[in-house]
């Protein structure tokens, strides 16, 4: 490979994450979910059926009370349409609302998990799932219950330390590496231990042969999302604020 087309493929990768506004990407992201879902009525009463069977047979998902860290191993929990439509491909949104839910104090059974994929199914997912779930679905899904959230797609460090004084539950969508764009975007939920500091749930992370939460320490919530990817950038932050006395419900 020459060093003039490493040049030019490196400035493509890195275009999108160093030239566009977050808050473009986020609008855009927006859009899709609200008009690319682009998924049946028949396909999402299909993949509940599914779904339910599978979350509730597999030993693989356990919800007591348990945050979800394994999403490589939901390769047969349905989410979208497509070749690769599964959660393990791009249900990473998905599960950090569970994981929320779950940090907010709520019990998540296996139905009610079929349910959410459902419920972002019918709208929010981007590109009929390809592209996950976008950061603004998700917001409104807990504005829609009750929560009052803080939501910033700032990725300046005095920005986000405001949520962290607020929010003990935050999601945040971020490139897995600000230089490139080709590895991805992904959505954790961060939740924030006592004497423990910051936990990241469901980033990729394994522990003893096993998915296991990161735990990043006593540090800033700023420093916490840097650990999300190699080189990781925040595209959409959204703080939750435990003060809603909504019950879990999928209906519309």
């Amino acid at each position: 490979m020459s060093k003039k087309f490493s040049f030019t493929f490196s400035f493509i990768k890195a275009f999108i994450p160093q030239n566009i506004k977050n808050k473009t990407i986020f609008n855009i992201y927006g859009l899709l979910g609200k008009y690319t879902s682009f998924i049946s009525q028949k396909t999402i009463v299909a993949h509940a059926k599914a779904n339910r069977e599978e979350l509730t047979n597999t030993s693989l998902y356990l919800f007591q009370q348990k945050f979800i860290e394994n999403q490589a191993e939901w390769g047969k929990v349905l989410f979208g349409r497509g070749r690769q439509s599964t959660m393990a491909y791009s249900g990473c949104g998905i599960i950090a609302v569970c994981n929320a839910l779950i940090a907010l104090g709520k019990t998540i059974s296996p139905e009610q998990v079929a349910d959410l994929i459902s419920d972002f199914e019918r709208e929010g997912a981007a590109v009929g799932g390809k592209f996950g779930v976008s950061s603004k679905a998700i917001n409104e899904y807990f504005v829609r219950r009750s929560y009052s959230t803080i939501l910033s797609v700032d990725a300046d460090a005095n920005t986000i330390e405001e949520i962290e004084k607020l929010c003990e539950i935050v999601l945040v969508t971020a490139y897995n590496d600000k230089q490139d764009i080709t590895a991805y975007i992904h959505t954790v939920c961060i939740t924030r231990e006592q004497n423990k500091g910051y936990v990241l749930h469901n980033a990729y992370y394994r522990e003893h042969g096993q998915w296991a939460p990161r735990q990043v320490g006593m540090c800033t919530l700023y420093e916490a999302i840097t650990q999300i990817g190699i080189n990781a950038s925040p595209i959409c932050v959204i703080g939750i604020q435990n003060d809603s006395s909504y019950p879990i419900s999928f209906d519309h």
